[in-house]
């Protein structure tokens, strides 16, 4: 089993030996891992292939396997695995990596049993909840300035507890033309793309289209929501039934530019679950402004590590402080700061030791603890004790 590699070029030659070419997939995840093929078992298929149940490590996870080796097929696949690997969130398929074995392409993620196609898994699941959770989803990607175009019930797994629903087969999904900072989106759009009965009228037209078109998708899916609910269930449930209708005929507007947006259509379902008034307006949630920044690390942060730079200040009296017999025959190793590590000791004295190699160049307080070899210090605590030993220098030099 090979990883799999970024989608090839367009005009790359047809069949599975020039449009697969292995590469290393994300940390973590190992195809050897996976139990043995004569294990899986089918617990789906499509137009792209079939999709098996197997194990990782003990678990059971979804395997997406390709049965058609097209060079479309295969970027299908591949735009599928780039878009669950790149839009983490807790309502879209979780996606583990890929794989190719026998000229085939793999696609391994998390095993989710039940579909919203499934008439008995509407009649389980609450379907307002259920229309949330794929309006977030659709949040995050219309954010994005991608859009999906290919939302629909089969597209849309639902948990073994029935409380949660994730979006999932971005096959079809693309960037947006202005939507991204990228320079190589296409600006033309593909038109009559996506089921037929979920296109919306200007992707039918031709014409140019945007997120909302993944709304009319989202909106045919409410109606098919009521279809597949039985006789009974619809009486007792009439006010919920009545909700989703309504919902479903604002998000099934003609005009696109009338249609609520998912972020509309998130509040709405979210305002119905907490038995707000008013639960049927798209413009309840108007944004707001927040001082909030975004934040990541993309550095290593493991523990464990040294310090590899310091401030100019903490570096320049750290210098002073050594001898030029230390400075001569200092040789620094590249993997450790050129610093000297201060330690505090309990009754408030103050130790400089040479952090190469762990040599005490002075015991003030009659101190007499030996000192073997040097310990990695948090680079905080060095810093304070730095700032420590500079004060205490200085009232010294003072008297």
């Amino acid at each position: 089993r090979r990883r799999m590699s970024p989608p090839a070029p367009a005009d790359a030659a047809r069949g599975p030996n020039t449009t697969l070419i292995p590469c290393d997939g994300p940390p973590g995840f190992d195809p050897d891992e996976l139990s043995a093929r004569e294990t899986w078992t089918q617990v789906g298929d499509g137009s792209f292939g079939k999709v098996f149940r197997g194990e990782l490590l003990g678990e059971p996870v979804a395997i997406k396997v390709t049965a058609n080796a097209r060079p479309d097929r295969i970027a299908g696949l591949k735009r599928d695995l780039w878009y669950l690997s790149s839009f983490a969130h807790p309502n879209i398929t979780r996606v583990y990596g890929g794989f190719i074995e026998d000229g085939d392409a793999h696609m391994v993620m998390e095993f989710i049993p039940h579909s919203l196609r499934s008439k008995r898994v509407v009649n389980e699941t609450n379907r307002v909840k259920v229309l949330a959770d794929v309006a977030r989803a659709l949040v995050r990607v219309h954010a994005m300035g991608h859009v999906h175009r290919d939302v629909k019930a089969r597209n849309v797994l639902v948990t073994e507890d029935y409380k949660t629903a994730k979006l999932t087969d971005f096959g079809l999904a693309r960037a947006l033309p202005g939507g991204t900072t990228r320079e190589d989106v296409n600006p033309r759009l593909t038109p009559k793309i996506g089921p037929p009965k979920y296109r919306a009228p200007e992707v039918e037209r031709g014409k140019t289209y945007d997120t909302s078109s993944d709304i009319y998708g989202y909106g045919v899916m409410c109606f098919q929501l009521i279809e597949q609910l039985r006789r009974k269930t619809r009486k007792t449930y009439a006010a919920e039934v009545d909700f989703i209708r309504e919902l479903g005929r604002l998000a099934m507007q003609k005009d696109p530019r009338a249609r609520p947006t998912a972020m509309q259509c998130l509040t709405m379902c979210m305002s119905w679950l907490r038995g707000g008034d008013d639960a049927i307006t798209p413009d309840i949630y108007p944004g707001r402004e927040t001082v909030r920044e975004k934040y990541w690390v993309h550095d290593a942060m493991d523990g464990g590590t040294w310090k590899q730079t310091v401030e100019a200040s903490h570096s320049q009296s750290a210098s002073e402080s050594i001898d030029d017999e230390d400075v001569e025959a200092h040789s620094p190793s590249p993997a450790v700061a050129d610093v000297d590590i201060i330690r505090c000791n309990d009754d408030g004295g103050v130790r400089s030791i040479d952090a190469q190699r762990g040599r005490k160049r002075e015991e003030p307080d009659g101190s007499d603890t030996p000192v073997s070899k040097p310990k990695r210090v948090n680079s905080t605590s060095t810093d304070l004790c730095q700032q420590t030993a500079g004060k205490i220098q200085g009232m010294r030099l003072a008297e």
